[in-house]
């Protein structure tokens, strides 16, 4: 559970955008997405892609959306607005750690900020808008949070971050398509039927299973799935099924492999959720309080939450405790 001891978050210095296409338009927007995999502009860089059953959902740097050709960029939703990543910078949390995803969305909730939240093996990422940056940092510093700003080129150390004036507030994110009115607030959960596994790998592996990784993420022939892969400055961080992890592990690469397997229920929202930290925070409070261990991922369109398999009957029933909740078992 997080404590009352000031928590350190380090501000990223890479200008983001959200995009998405549909999974049956992989294909047109291979080149694109092998550049960007295999022909990294720098090692320190930011840059998340997720197949789930209804689209590809990507976190690139904005410089990247000129990889896509006229045709290509015809097919990729991506939002109009530039993001920024802060990192939950208190070393390696362990799959045991509660409360982050709760104490980051619930301040960042009441004013209204919205986020796009990224677990990975290691620890906590969440994107704001540029534009409310400036807002993220004074709420979250009113909170007991104290920020560092990342440096730009590698071997310098973070600088330490005063609070700074409120922003403007910003537009809802670009899946924050969400009806207001209604007299209670429902949220729909789905069930999602597969075991998941979390891993990591060194940087430096990364090639030797590349073939590996572009087959899993270009010639899937399931229909259902979710697969993620993550690279930040420190890691690559995968979610996958256990079919995976045997490929990558035949193929000589040492992963850390998180020996637990997991469920993922995936958001969809009913009425009144009015930002995306508001309906992360609804969602994450009653686990927090039960001291269950989440992983959260968004995507262009949803969100989904990932809890230990053996605790997937108590969080449905925990969550049932405190919201309206509508089940759908795939």
């Amino acid at each position: 559970m997080v404590g009352n001891e000031p928590r350190h978050l380090l501000v990223l210095p890479f200008k983001l955008k959200l995009a998405s296409l549909p999974r049956n338009q992989l294909p047109s927007c291979t080149h694109a997405l092998l550049n960007i995999l295999l022909f990294p502009k720098s090692k320190n860089r930011f840059f998340s892609i997720a197949d789930t059953d209804s689209e590809v959902s990507l976190v690139l740097e904005e410089s990247c959306l000129s990889l896509f050709g006229e045709d290509a960029s015809s097919l990729l939703q991506h939002s109009d607005q530039t993001w920024r990543a802060i990192k939950y910078d208190e070393g390696e949390l362990g799959f045991e750690a509660t409360g982050i995803v709760s104490s980051i969305t619930q301040p960042l909730a009441k004013a209204k900020v919205p986020i796009y939240y990224l677990s990975t093996y290691t620890t906590d990422y969440f994107l704001v808008e540029d534009i409310e940056l400036s807002k993220t940092i004074d709420v979250l510093s009113g909170s007991g949070f104290k920020f560092s700003e990342a440096a730009q080129e590698d071997g310098q150390d973070a600088k330490p971050m005063p609070p700074t004036p409120v922003a403007m507030i910003a537009q809802s994110p670009p899946h924050n398509n969400r009806p207001e009115g209604g007299a209670k607030s429902q949220l729909l959960i789905t069930k999602l039927p597969y075991q998941l596994y979390m891993s990591r790998m060194r940087r430096e592996n990364f090639e030797k299973v590349a073939c590996e990784l572009i087959r899993m993420i270009f010639y899937s022939t399931m229909e259902k799935r979710f697969f993620s892969l993550t690279e930040t400055p420190d890691e690559i961080s995968l979610i996958f099924d256990h079919d995976c992890v045997s490929v990558l592990e035949g193929a000589g690469v040492s992963l850390e492999t998180c020996k637990m397997s997991w469920r993922a229920l995936q958001i969809c929202e009913g009425a009144n959720w009015s930002n995306e930290s508001g309906l992360l925070s609804k969602f994450s409070q009653p686990l927090a309080e039960a001291s269950i261990s989440i992983f959260n991922f968004s995507t262009y369109h949803t969100d989904y939450t990932l809890v230990e398999d053996h605790n997937l009957d108590l969080s449905l029933d925990k969550l049932s405790d405190k919201l309206e909740i509508v089940l759908d078992e795939e």
